[in-house]
C-alpha cells in the first residue's frame, strides 16, 4: 500500500544577501609588545552616523584563493598587506570546531528575517613601531584632508569601545572562543587586552541573555 505524503511548504518573506567576509586583523608591534587593529571608518546614512567604525569586508573570488572589493584593497595599498586566504584564520570554523555545530556559513545576523551570512577571518602579521607611526600618520592626514572613507589604527583592546559594528564583537568573541591568544602568546604586557576582550564578550553574553529572557 502507498503512503501519500502531503508536502508541508513554509511561506515567508526574506532578504537575499550575498555571502561575505570580514576581516580581524591583528598588528603585533615588535618593538613594545603592542597589539593594534585596523577599522575602516566611512559614514552610514542608516544609523545616521558621519563616522561609523567597522571591520573591514570583502568577498572571496572565483577560486576562493583571495579577497576582493575596495576596502581589500584599501588595506593592502595602504598597510602593505598581502591578503589571501592561506595567511587567514577562519574564525568561524576554529570556534566551533570542538562543537557539534558545523559552521560552514558563518555569523548569521538575522537568520529569521535575512540570508546575509559572514565569515569571521582573522589574519596576524608582525610590525615595527615606526611603520605603525608612519600608518597612523598618514591616515589622519587623510581624514583631515576630507577623505570620505579611511581607516583607522586602533589599540586591540579599544576596539569594542570605539565600535558598535556587530563584526567587530563576533570577531572578539570568536578570537577568545578560538584560544588565538594563546597560540601565540599572550605575555604580562598583553594582560590589558585580555581583560578588555573579556570585558567585550561579558557584555555580548549580557545582551543574548536579555534577548532570550525577552524572548526576542
Amino acid at each position: 500500500e502507498e503512503l501519500s505524503h502531503e508536502e508541508e511548504f513554509i511561506s515567508g518573506v526574506c532578504y537575499l544577501r550575498d555571502q561575505y567576509v570580514g576581516l580581524m586583523i591583528e598588528l603585533a608591534c615588535i618593538d613594545d609588545g603592542s597589539r593594534w587593529s585596523v577599522l575602516v571608518d566611512h559614514p552610514r546614512v542608516p544609523i545616521g552616523a558621519v563616522s561609523a567604525l567597522e571591520l573591514p569586508v570583502g568577498r572571496l573570488d572565483d577560486d576562493e584563493e583571495r579577497l576582493l572589493g575596495e576596502q581589500i584593497e584599501l588595506l593592502e595599498e595602504s598597510c602593505g598587506l598581502e591578503i589571501s586566504m592561506l595567511n587567514l584564520t577562519n574564525l568561524s570554523k576554529e570556534a566551533y570546531a570542538s562543537s557539534n555545530i558545523r559552521n560552514d556559513l558563518g555569523m548569521c545576523p538575522a537568520q529569521g528575517q535575512s540570508g546575509e551570512c559572514v565569515k569571521i577571518m582573522y589574519m596576524r602579521k608582525e610590525i615595527c613601531k615606526d611603520h605603525l607611526l608612519k600608518m597612523r600618520t598618514m591616515f589622519s592626514e587623510k581624514r583631515e584632508q576630507g577623505a570620505i572613507v579611511t581607516l583607522r589604527v586602533v589599540p586591540l583592546n579599544d576596539i569594542w569601545k570605539v565600535s558598535a559594528d556587530m563584526k567587530v564583537m563576533c570577531a572578539l568573541f570568536l578570537l577568545e572562543k578560538a584560544d588565538l591568544y594563546g597560540e601565540y602568546g599572550c605575555h604580562d604586557d598583553d594582560a590589558s587586552v585580555s581583560v578588555s576582550v573579556r570585558g567585550g564578550i561579558r557584555m555580548v553574553n549580557s545582551m543574548l541573555s536579555t534577548v532570550k529572557r525577552r524572548g526576542i
